[in-house]
């Protein structure tokens, strides 16, 4: 026995073959579920001159681990055969492997990506560290991602209503805003806030995550929520315009405080705020679509400015 060679299991070795691309097969389970034809066509067009540099992995029945967008560009370049590294792994490990390649060398769609990683979370319980703890952190180190990418993506599969899963696979909600703004919504409330989503009514995050705070802020004043849930957003055209009117059916703590001063200290405070923000964003550092709308709403205060002062000049 002590003699006997010792032998290593197959996921230890490197054994790469040139296999014929018809006995390869795709692997159904995997998490991407959607290719883009624009780079799979690129990759064939390359693959023509330079062939394929980096091996695809198959296990022992030839189903593809990783690299399916490599194999479909190699079907379509018309490659007669592909090289393969064989490997065997574990279910769990499988899938990590899969999205971990997908997540860094190509772009996945957010609701794939979700369903991935609760998948993983629930084959691979070495993840969680006890029966409390969800396991995302220790996932997000696995894959080279923060906790909040974890949990705001299975949010997308977990706390999401079917139609507007839907309307996010579909690009008709931005994945980020409807899982921040349902993730915030108190929990009775969140069926009619995803009703509003699918109406269209918010055009903006912005927009979106004011409603969403203020539901939050307001949630043990059932008038005030009946208020915010029956006004239609969808008439405004900026986010400001939507912050203005969710201010107005529910004020923070700051337009409260504001109210509560003389009007030349209200002026005051409200300068201060706008030259604190001036100091902190200058132009070059916000984005083209918010340089405008700033812009406007510069241009707009300025205007409106002259005229109250050139009203009180006429009074003199």
């Amino acid at each position: 026995m002590a003699n006997e060679k010792q032998k290593l299991p197959l996921e230890n070795k490197m054994e790469i073959k040139e296999l014929p691309i018809g006995s390869i097969k795709n692997d159904s389970d995997q998490p991407r579920k959607v290719f883009d034809r624009e780079s799979v066509q690129e990759m064939a067009d390359s693959f023509k001159t330079t062939s394929i540099i980096n091996p695809i992995e198959v296990d022992e029945n030839n189903v593809i681990v990783t690299g399916e967008i490599r194999w479909r560009a190699a079907k379509l370049a018309g490659l007669k055969t592909v090289p393969c590294k064989i490997i065997s792994i574990k279910k769990e490990d499988r899938l990590l492997r899969q999205l971990v390649e997908n997540l860094h060398k190509y772009e996945m769609k957010p609701y794939d990506l979700g369903i991935a990683l609760k998948a993983i979370l629930a084959h691979t319980r070495q993840i969680r560290n006890s029966s409390s703890d969800k396991g995302y952190k220790k996932l997000a180190q696995l894959i080279g991602k923060s906790e909040s990418f974890v949990s705001e993506h299975i949010a997308l599969v977990e706390q999401l209503s079917k139609p507007l899963q839907k309307a996010v696979r579909d690009g008709k909600v931005p994945a980020t805003t409807a899982v921040r703004v349902v993730t915030r919504v108190p929990e009775k409330y969140k069926k009619q806030v995803q009703n509003k989503m699918l109406r269209g009514e918010f055009k903006s995050r912005d927009g979106a995550l004011s409603f969403a705070s203020a539901m939050e802020r307001e949630q043990d004043n059932p008038k005030t929520i009946k208020k915010l849930l029956q006004h239609d957003y969808s008439k405004y055209d900026s986010s400001q315009a939507i912050d203005s009117a969710v201010r107005t059916i529910s004020p923070d703590e700051s337009d409260m405080f504001r109210a509560s001063l003389e009007p030349a200290e209200q002026m005051r405070v409200i300068t201060d705020e706008l030259k604190r923000w001036l100091k902190n964003y200058s132009f070059k550092d916000i984005s083209p679509i918010q340089k405008m709308e700033v812009k406007m709403t510069l241009t707009f205060l300025t205007t409106t400015i002259k005229d109250w002062l050139a009203g009180v000049n006429a009074k003199k």
